[in-house]
């Protein structure tokens, strides 16, 4: 994060932003409907937030009772993450390819698309937020800061 200060407003003025990197696969209370983050050190789910840009980077698992479904409610995302429209993403599960809305309604991703039990669900996308900077961030940072 960087500030300014503002001689006009008398005030610091966020100028630069950057989450970086946060892995949230230990992350659990935002996920719906029995979906687990993959258990694969090697694709974790992560998200990053730059200013008003939001990068998702998911890898999920379905749940072994999951018998499939038009669209259902795959994720809450935190708050200051909230998309402000909705997106559309391509994602690719064992199979074929599914596909992947975010909508602005209290920052729910829905998934829709041919999804069978225990399948790998992997989802790249960016959004746009106006949501206020975080106070705190989801999961842990991924990676280091070098030296």
């Amino acid at each position: 994060r960087l500030d300014a200060w503002d001689n006009v407003n008398n005030r610091f003025q966020n100028v630069y932003y950057d989450s970086g990197w946060r892995d949230i696969s230990a992350e659990t209370a935002h996920l719906l409907q029995g979906f687990t983050n993959l258990a694969n050190p090697n694709y974790p789910s992560r998200i990053r937030r730059v200013g008003s840009v939001v990068d998702w980077r998911l890898a999920l698992t379905a749940p072994a009772s999951y018998t499939g479904g038009n669209a259902i409610l795959l994720m809450n995302a935190w708050t200051s993450f909230y998309p402000d429209i909705g997106y559309v993403a391509s994602a690719r599960n064992n199979t074929q390819n599914v596909d992947v809305y975010a909508y602005q309604l209290g920052g729910a991703m829905y998934l829709k698309g041919s999804v069978a039990s225990g399948d790998e669900i992997f989802i790249s996308l960016s959004t746009f937020t106006s949501q206020a900077l975080p106070t705190t961030l989801p999961g842990v940072a991924s990676g280091s800061i070098p030296t």
